[in-house]
């Protein structure tokens, strides 16, 4: 069942020609009727005859309204362009114009109404206007039919010229992924909430779990309707009621999406290729700005509306009529998928500034004036499920369930790709194994990575450690989080990097250390002098050896405990090798030999002071080799009985 919409500017008879041709007055609400004046989104059956029946979304004229018409114009299939014979063009209908004309809509009707209050010649000129208006956008081809509502004249032609358009409609795909963008939800006594809106991509069924989105409630569907006629399955392309079972009304507002559960991640940045407006003005006397980097606009995709800012990623400002590339980093979440159009406008003075086609869903921030991010968007336009799957991964390691997330192609398809990917050795598993490609591309624990990105990140990884050896020579090695974080890998994969680097031996390392495969500590020969010197004034007071004094290079310290000449016991407590395992070795005889340790027991036997008898046994708990129970300490998990 095809869609149409109606657009154009305040008193030009939108709302009067639906009711002429369907019989239904479209403004429902009381303030509409009291004020003649449409304010929000009506609805109303056309039946053409011979089966052909469409849906009529009205929208409101007012320029104080157009976020109303523009939640009811994504998704239609015509656009009923209405222009009143005896004012022509006036600024909504060119505001009007431009936005369908950013949404590509390609199909319309132009009904010129109100044809019974001008004569011919004054109606040539107006055909004329509208002609010369419609040149250049989507809607130039359009057949222009001059009607009146009031008297019917001419609703014969405009009821023809809407059923050959149709006509040449193709059927709406089935993709397997229904959506329905939410434009109205209200209550109904006896039956709850119902939900309407135009379905996208797929079909819904009667009992289907479905799931509001962005917000994640997840609902029933308890009955359908399309054009007063109860549905066991809508099909996609058709306007649709839907009773949805355990739902609020007030969990639901325009602007969400019905999907299947998971399908829409809410999306909260969106790569667009974007198009300003070409008309110059909108009102008589005021130029739209251009679209600017780092402007705020509001953004308007499907019925949804949010605050967002547009960062330009090829330009500084997008003059009326230019192309270019923006990111939009959205203030709420939102419901879209890749190919979704949306508009941009700016808000003060509001208006239309411009329109994009959402190529990615949540992408990573893109560096600015880059050509590498051009090319990639480029690519992102035309890209297979393979090729948009390969420019993911050639950023990094992903899991299959993040590549659908991102690419929004079904799990399906992508474990499709991924195996088809593999077997021509163009990406591979993280970590390598062997077992059937398939599985392994339907399996949420398996990471994939391309061949390139793996050897790019190797050569990184022995450059930051190269560089970091040089600055720090006394160190044995880098903190693996440290390293993690130096090059911008996520901590998911880590571990799986590390130990594939290690078994290749690109890298060395131990526990929580990593160096350079070979890498030695060696100290100077200065360095060796101080070192002896420190350890020998540590041995010749080894239970009590005072402070080292703040003239001590904290590096070749570092690099001495590491050696094991010296330990730590705490940041201001350092013992010689020695004096600490007599002390250590002392601790342990003595809970063998009385059961327990206390501190005054190893304070006496050393002569030394309760500060490092203390800092020992604190040591000695931390390697779980004593534990602590009230004043003393007994053997730990670690200590073993002989």
């Amino acid at each position: 069942m095809p869609v149409i919409a109606t657009a154009g500017h305040i008193d030009h008879g939108k709302s009067a020609l639906v009711t002429a041709l369907t019989g239904t007055d479209p403004d429902r609400l009381p303030e509409e009727k009291a004020r003649g004046m449409t304010i929000d989104l009506g609805f109303a059956w056309l039946d053409l005859g011979g089966g052909l029946v469409a849906g009529v979304v009205d929208v409101p004229g007012h320029e104080r309204f157009i976020r109303h018409m523009l939640a009811g114009v994504g998704g239609i299939d015509l656009a009923l362009l209405v222009v009143a014979a005896d004012e022509v063009i006036m600024p909504q209908t060119r505001e009007h114009l431009a936005i369908l004309d950013l949404l590509e809509v390609r199909l319309g009707v132009v009904a010129l109404t109100k044809r019974d209050l001008v004569d011919d010649e004054w109606l040539a000129l107006a055909v004329e206007e509208t002609r010369a208006t419609l040149r250049g956008t989507s809607l130039q081809d359009s057949p222009i039919v001059p009607c009146a509502g009031r008297t019917g004249q001419g609703l014969p032609e405009l009821r023809a010229a809407l059923i050959a358009a149709l006509s040449s409609l193709p059927a709406r795909p089935d993709r397997g992924q229904p959506r329905l963008p939410i434009d109205r939800v209200f209550t109904l006594t006896g039956h709850g909430t119902v939900v309407t809106g135009t379905l996208l991509d797929g079909g819904f069924t009667i009992g289907q779990e479905v799931e509001a989105a962005p917000g994640g409630r997840r609902y029933r569907i308890r009955a359908m309707q399309s054009h007063h006629r109860k549905l066991e399955r809508a099909e996609p392309g058709s306007r649709v009621a839907i009773n949805l079972a355990g739902a609020e009304a007030a969990d639901l507002v325009r602007g969400m999406v019905l999907c299947l559960p998971g399908e829409l991640p809410p999306a909260h940045y969106l790569d667009l290729r974007v198009r300003a407006v070409g008309n110059p003005s909108r009102l008589p006397g005021r130029a739209i700005p251009a679209l600017v980097h780092n402007q705020r606009v509001t953004v308007h995709v499907g019925a949804a509306e949010v605050a967002g800012i547009v960062r330009l990623l090829d330009r500084d400002a997008l003059a009326p009529g230019e192309q270019g590339w923006a990111q939009v980093r959205l203030a709420f979440p939102v419901a879209a998928r890749r190919g979704d159009h949306c508009i941009l406008r700016v808000p003060s003075p509001a208006a239309t500034a411009a329109g994009g086609i959402i190529l990615a869903v949540n992408p990573p921030r893109h560096p600015r004036m880059r050509a590498e991010t051009i090319r990639r968007l480029e690519i992102l336009t035309t890209a297979t499920p393979e090729e948009r799957i390969l420019e993911l991964l050639a950023a990094g390691p992903l899991y299959a369930s993040e590549l659908t997330a991102r690419t929004q192609i079904r799990a399906d398809r992508v474990a499709e790709a991924l195996t088809s990917l593999a077997r021509a050795g163009r990406i591979m598993r993280l970590p390598v194994g062997g077992g059937d490609l398939s599985a392994a591309a339907s399996d949420p624990r398996v990471l994939w990575t391309t061949p390139t990105w793996l050897e790019e990140a190797a050569r990184r990884t022995r450059a930051v450690l190269t560089d970091y050896h040089r600055r720090y020579p006394l160190r044995r090695g880098m903190q693996g989080d440290t390293l993690r974080t130096a090059l911008g890998l996520q901590r998911g994969y880590w571990g799986d990097l590390l130990g594939r680097w290690r078994a290749e031996e690109r890298i060395s390392g131990a526990g929580d250390l990593t160096w350079l495969p070979g890498y030695q500590v060696v100290l100077s020969p200065d360095q060796e002098r101080t070192a002896a010197r420190l350890i020998a004034k540590l041995a010749a007071s080894p239970y009590a050896p005072g402070e080292l004094g703040g003239d001590v290079d904290p590096e070749l310290l570092a690099a001495l405990i590491e050696r094991g000449d010296l330990v730590r016991l705490t940041d201001g407590v350092i013992l010689g090798r020695g004096g600490y395992e007599t002390m250590r070795d002392a601790a342990l005889a003595i809970i063998d030999r009385e059961g327990q340790v206390t501190l005054a027991m190893l304070r006496d036997q050393f002569g030394t002071s309760r500060k490092y008898a203390q800092a020992l046994l604190e040591h000695l708990d931390n390697l779980h080799l004593t534990r602590r129970v009230g004043d003393g300490r007994v053997r730990g998990p670690a200590m073993r009985r002989p």
